[in-house]
């Protein structure tokens, strides 16, 4: 059995048919209690209610994260960019981030 982050993850993926998203999430909802089924789909819908805002988080990871994140909406190429907290872009540079991989 996959553990629930794999189940989530396959749910995510792209290439995943929809009848296919369908079946894994089904079999999510039989495999799981209620408690952990509210937390799989305040994951899916991003509704955790941390107590933290968004922005803040974004911030921690790096302080240009929310920039390039409200340009892309794409958590993946935030992660490969700004691995290195240390190093800082302006925003012409996270423009041109956008026009290359988009």
């Amino acid at each position: 059995m996959l553990d629930i982050l794999s189940w989530i993850w396959l749910i995510g993926l792209e290439v995943i048919p929809r009848t296919e998203k369908i079946s894994i999430l089904s079999d999510l909802i039989r495999k799981t209690n209620a408690q952990e089924m509210k937390w799989i789909i305040m994951i899916i819908l991003k509704d955790l209610k941390l107590g933290i805002s968004e922005k803040s988080i974004f911030h921690e990871f790096h302080p240009d994260a929310e920039d390039l994140f409200n340009v892309t909406c794409d958590l993946k190429l935030l992660c490969e960019k700004l691995r290195d907290r240390s190093q800082r872009h302006k925003r012409q540079i996270i423009g041109s981030i956008v026009s290359v991989e988009t």
